[in-house]
Parts: structure tokens; sequence; C-alpha cells
């Protein structure tokens, strides 16, 4: 059942919304396809997405006279708000809500992880290279992000 409540913020309500429509889409998608090919499904949607989100993010960096790579870049023009989520002075996230949300599901880690993927692309589109540890969408107990310039 849905945790979105009126009450949260417009970004936390969103990240949540988005993580159930995350949810039920790839549980559809494994149901009808099956584990292997429902989720290959998944990472190839979540990779044209990344790559649509890159393509956009760069443009707006260049209108902004900005060179379209690199981590100070991709913080600027990020294009998905996080101000709900909890981070430590190093950057580790100790609260998502959308890990929260796929928390409350059964099989919600599994899944919601699949989705957490999409950051690998993300980064790699602006000239990084990511490591990431532990991740609490993969039912760590926080988003250790790594990110190394190339």
């Amino acid at each position: 059942m849905s945790d979105i409540r009126n009450s949260m913020t417009p970004t936390k309500r969103m990240a949540k919304l988005l993580a159930e429509m995350h949810y039920y889409y790839a549980k559809e998608l494994i149901a009808r396809l099956g584990p292997e090919e429902g989720r290959a499904a998944i990472s190839a949607a979540l990779k044209n997405m990344a790559n649509s989100r890159i393509a956009a993010m760069k443009q707006d960096a260049i209108e902004q006279g900005l060179t379209p790579s690199g981590k100070a870049v991709y913080k600027k023009i990020k294009d998905f708000p996080t101000p709900d989520w909890d981070r430590d002075k190093n950057g580790k996230v100790s609260y998502c809500p959308m890990a929260e949300t796929w928390a409350t599901y059964e099989d919600g880690v599994e899944i919601g992880g699949l989705y957490c993927a999409i950051d690998y692309d993300l980064y790699a589109g602006f000239g990084m290279e990511l490591k990431r540890p532990e991740c609490l969408g993969e039912g760590g107990t926080c988003c250790d992000f790594q990110p190394k310039e190339l």
C-alpha cells in the first residue's frame, strides 16, 4: 500500500510516486516476461531513460555556458531534486524516500535496486565512474556515492 501522504513536501511525494511507478511497472514486466527477460527489459528502459536525461542535462549545461562534464556541472544541472534526502558532510545518503517506499513491499528492495542502477549511466554520461559500495535501494544502510572523474 502506498506510503505517500499529502503532508509530505512536494519533492518527497514525487520521489515516492516515481518509486511506486517503477515498482509496479517493474513487477508487471517481471511477472509477464519472467525474471531474466523482465529484468533485461527494465534495464534497457532505464538505460534509454538515462540517455534521454543525459542529453537534456547536457543541453541545459550548454545553454548556461557550461562544459557538460564533471561532478561540479552534473551537480549544478542535475534534473532530479533531492532536498528530502539526508546526507552527511561526505555525501553519504542515510535516507532516501524512494528506498523507504520500496522497503514497504515484500519484494520492493529487489525491484527498487534495479532502478538505482540508473545512477551509473548518469554519472558516466558526465565523464565519471561511479562506485557505490552500498545502496539504500538495494537494502544497504546508506548510499555511498563515490564518483571519480575520468
